[in-house]
């Protein structure tokens, strides 16, 4: 279970779930082949309540239609974009909550850059990048 694929199989099951009971439409956009890089278990935790905070905040401030999961490999690193179709926010509004800065702190624990995108009306859009050469090192290191 701590191969990368897995860890994407189950980041796409947790967000169908979150966003099933609510009006939010979830889309995924999921790279076919992605390496079977073994993650260690700080990385997959760190990964997943970072896209599970992206989740929260859609769900409670975007008043969003859609949200997409995009999850791909670009070059050497994973990226994985959390992105609504939602109202979108001040980015000053940003720095009176916690949970961006949240995401940033624990996906620049495990060696990543975290960044977000918004618009106010035009939705909002989260980004880890995470070089898979640090994830195998974290690994090694075990």
């Amino acid at each position: 279970n701590d191969l990368l694929p897995n860890l994407v199989d189950y980041l796409c099951h947790v967000a169908e779930e979150f966003f099933r009971p609510t009006p939010i439409r979830c889309r995924m956009e999921v790279a076919d082949s992605l390496p079977p890089v073994a993650l260690t278990s700080e990385v997959r935790h760190n990964l997943y309540l970072a896209v599970r905070e992206a989740m929260n905040n859609i769900a409670k401030h975007s008043q969003a239609t859609e949200v997409w999961l995009r999850i791909q490999k670009l070059e050497n690193s994973l990226v994985i974009i959390v992105e609504d179709n939602g109202r979108g926010f001040e980015e000053s509004a940003a720095a009176a909550g916690e949970g961006l800065l949240n995401m940033r702190r624990r996906v620049e624990e495990i060696g990543g850059k975290f960044a977000f995108e918004t618009k106010t009306g035009g939705g909002t859009s989260c980004r880890i990048l995470l070089p898979l050469k640090i994830v195998a090192t974290m690994h090694g290191a075990d």
